[in-house]
């Protein structure tokens, strides 16, 4: 995406939030039972020790639902109802398990600004980057929201 050329520009590469997150097996059950996930290894702590894991790991495809995407519409100035997910990307360097303390850093990686039919069209990536002991970067996710009606002049 190419730089806006507004005055959010300033935001880019700045991180927008950051918090210490505990994994819990409820969140992790939340969200198996959301997507309907049946493997063993998403319920059965015994099971997740077979793979040479901790405990239940979290799913790679949960990784984005630990960043704090209302800090960047918080920012930006959006109200939820203007903001549309476009897409979102997922690496998970390691597995993230069931008592795990992790970092959890949401960073605004670009902002752009458009016409689409007239109309004007922002779009914003936001990287979640998660982090272990030691700083070690466990995973991250890019996220890519459509704005619609663009962004507030500032």
């Amino acid at each position: 995406m190419a730089k806006s050329g507004s005055s959010h520009e300033q935001l880019i590469g700045q991180v927008v939030y950051q918090e210490d997150v505990t994994i819990e097996y409820s969140m992790v059950r939340r969200y198996i039972d959301a997507v309907n996930n049946q493997l063993p290894l998403y319920s059965i702590p015994g099971h997740a020790k077979k793979f040479g894991l901790e405990d239940i790991p979290l799913p790679h495809s949960a990784v984005g639902s630990l960043g704090r995407v209302e800090s960047v519409t918080k920012i930006l100035e959006l109200k939820p109802k203007q903001v549309l997910h476009s897409k979102e990307s997922v690496t998970v360097y390691q597995p993230i398990c069931v008592g795990q303390r992790v970092k959890v850093s949401t960073r605004i990686e670009n902002i752009e600004q458009q016409r689409v039919g007239g109309n004007p069209m922002g779009f914003v990536q936001a990287r979640f980057i998660i982090t272990g002991a030691r700083n070690v970067v466990l995973a991250e996710a890019e996220r890519t929201f459509a704005v619609r009606g663009g962004f507030r002049s500032r």
